[in-house]
């Protein structure tokens, strides 16, 4: 569409609506499972047991939110102004990268995680859950 011929846009359909869609819904689904479920990772790594460990998860967690604010400020400012002056293409690939930037430090840190390998019966958890 033409901002100054609003009148004269085409609708997306076929293909392109798929494809549209499906991007949408896969955001929706990203953005949904990552915000329930990295804090709750995050605070997994640490020892409750611990004075310092329990110091460093409230800590983890206050750096959490803190870069999760960020990140939003700046895809409001910066992507958006970036998408404006230098074009959807340059907008879109700037958050690529920094998508697979993250992915790359995520990826990084396999080595250190604490994995808790699961004990008891499967059932009783979800009836933890479901009270």
């Amino acid at each position: 569409c033409s901002v100054n011929e609003p009148h004269n846009c085409e609708p997306v359909h076929g293909t392109n609506l798929s494809l549209l869609l499906l991007g949408m819904y896969m955001i929706c689904i990203g953005e949904g499972a990552i915000r329930a479920c990295l804090p709750a990772l995050g605070g997994d790594q640490f020892d409750n047991a611990d004075a310092v460990e329990r110091r460093l998860e409230s800590s983890f967690f206050n750096w959490s939110t803190f870069f999760v604010s960020m990140g939003t400020f700046f895809g409001l400012i910066f992507v958006v102004w970036l998408e404006n002056n230098k074009g959807w293409g340059v907008g879109f690939g700037v958050c690529a990268a920094i998508v697979l930037l993250g992915l790359l430090i995520w990826a990084a840190g396999f080595p250190f995680y604490r994995n808790q390998v699961p004990t008891g019966s499967p059932i009783t958890r979800i009836m933890q859950v479901i009270n």
